[in-house]
């Protein structure tokens, strides 16, 4: 697994530990951020 994926599921992790969704606009920027480096991944393994 990529270091940038674990570290976007980590981000994303803590993000909906410490904030609630609809109090910040971290959880978006991390849910983006986990989406695309999964879809790197994905296009690299191709």
């Amino acid at each position: 697994m990529p270091d940038a994926l674990i570290q976007a599921v980590a981000f994303y992790e803590q993000v909906k530990r410490e904030n609630p969704p609809v109090e910040t606009g971290a959880y978006k920027d991390a849910v983006e951020w986990v989406l695309r480096e999964a879809c790197r991944a994905v296009i690299k393994d191709e």
